[in-house]
């Protein structure tokens, strides 16, 4: 994994993804117009009840992305983290995301990258309404 803290690598997110093709987080850049992507991970989404299919889910700092795996890439979906009603750990490394418009089941990979989705989404909406000890 490499670091958007870093200067030198600000250009580059945290790649969870292993087996895409190696222009796929270029594209994605490209088509979201900036260089600020948090995360990058290949997750399983299910689109109907016993039915996944493989996506991509892209992390910036305020909104989380859905790709298809083709290149060039498109977005298939998208939302605010404030749009966000309920962020439900199913398994070490499965989250379903209700947002106000749909609900998305999402299998990760490894438990370590579904519990950095969750402390992103966590951290963004701290920032949105910050604890009133830290005011």
């Amino acid at each position: 994994m490499v670091g958007v803290e870093d200067a030198a690598d600000q250009w580059k997110p945290h790649i969870l993804v292993l087996t895409l093709q190696p222009s796929f987080p270029d594209s994605i850049r490209k088509f979201l117009n900036r260089p600020a992507i948090h995360l990058l991970v290949r997750v399983k989404l299910e689109t109907k009840p016993k039915k996944n299919e493989d996506r991509v889910l892209v992390l910036t700092t305020w909104r989380i992305y859905l790709f298809g795996l083709k290149v060039p890439a498109k977005v298939e979906c998208s939302f605010n983290v404030l749009e966000i009603r309920a962020l439900n750990a199913l398994n070490h490394n499965q989250i379903l995301v209700e947002t106000e418009k749909a609900s998305y089941n999402f299998k990760f990979p490894t438990p370590e990258s579904a519990d950095q989705v969750t402390r992103h989404v966590n951290t963004a909406l701290a920032k949105i309404f910050p604890s009133p000890a830290s005011v």
